[in-house]
């Protein structure tokens, strides 16, 4: 059987897997909402994906093995007031096993101190060298003043330095 387009989402204690792992070169899309019953996904051998989509916390692994270049979002829940080193690398980690070829991203956060690394940080962990190139970022608690907004396109570009657009709740950075 071959799926072109998986939706997950766990509903209740349904089911216990740990781990999710799809094989499919006709898969054109996935879309996976947070489940505590899993907590690695693995998208393998997909060959035709091309959109691909997740909202829940960074403590889920997510790898996928595409060649093609993925349009996606990614929607980041987050409970903490403070961000702090450990925050910051449990979210480096997250995004790098997101390894593939990205064109449109769109990234959502609740706050903008959720993406604004700390420059001690960006001094000592090497950047993930994320491959986006258009990224669209949305932050649902904005509060838009002109050093954030340099702070955040700086700790954006050291994440991806091959960004060519940036948006930022709709307005255009470059």
């Amino acid at each position: 059987m071959s799926f072109e387009h998986v939706f997950f989402q766990s509903v209740g204690n349904s089911f216990d897997l740990d781990h999710l792992k799809i094989t499919s070169q006709y898969l054109k899309s996935f879309n996976f909402k947070y489940s505590d019953m899993i907590n690695v996904v693995t998208i393998e051998s997909a060959l035709d994906l091309d959109y691909f989509s997740y909202e829940g916390y960074i403590n889920c692994r997510i790898s996928i093995d595409s060649f093609n270049l993925l349009n996606g979002k990614i929607v980041i829940f987050e409970q903490q007031e403070n961000y702090d080193t450990n925050w910051f690398t449990n979210m480096m980690k997250f995004l790098s096993n997101l390894n593939c070829s990205w064109n449109i991203v769109s990234l959502h956060v609740r706050k903008d101190k959720a993406l604004i690394l700390p420059e001690n940080f960006k001094t000592i962990c090497p950047s993930p060298l994320l491959n986006w190139k258009h990224l669209r970022v949305v932050i649902s608690e904005y509060r838009k003043p002109y050093m954030k907004v340099l702070d955040l396109k700086d700790s954006l570009m050291w994440m991806s330095s091959s960004l060519e657009t940036l948006s930022i709740n709709g307005k255009d950075v470059f």
